[in-house]
């Protein structure tokens, strides 16, 4: 499943149907300095991707940070993986 863009801005594959295999993708084929959000909310619900997202930090593929989106009295967070270097 290879992702249809250009990774010319922040791309979202928070609401991706398969949301791991979207991460990989973005992790094997853009470029150093693209951005992905991988979740969206209060908190980092999915288990699973949170692990997955450690790993690829771990390996050094990625950064991980968080951004906040505040609007009115509701704030959330983006999570969000910024490639580091090719697979």
């Amino acid at each position: 499943m290879m992702l249809e863009t250009e990774f010319d801005s922040d791309i979202d594959i928070s609401r991706a149907r398969a949301p791991i295999e979207a991460f990989n993708d973005f992790a094997e084929f853009a470029p150093a300095g693209a951005k992905a959000i991988y979740w969206r909310g209060t908190y980092l619900a999915n288990y699973t991707l949170a692990e997955y997202a450690r790993k690829l930090q771990i390996a050094g593929l990625c950064e991980l940070v968080q951004r906040r989106v505040t609007q009115g009295r509701k704030t959330e967070f983006e999570y969000i993986a910024i490639k580091r270097r090719a697979a």
